[in-house]
């Protein structure tokens, strides 16, 4: 997958192209948010 970002567009907003390409990782990888601890084991 290639994501060719509109830089005029991302600029007019703001957005960093480090910014979009976090959001991208996300969105296709995801990221750990966390652990959850129940009891005394993790999950």
């Amino acid at each position: 997958m290639a994501v060719e970002p509109k830089r005029d567009a991302l600029a007019c907003f703001g957005v960093a192209i480090i910014e979009l390409q976090d959001v991208d990782a996300t969105a296709i990888g995801g990221v750990v948010g966390g652990q959850l601890y129940e009891g005394g084991r993790r999950s």
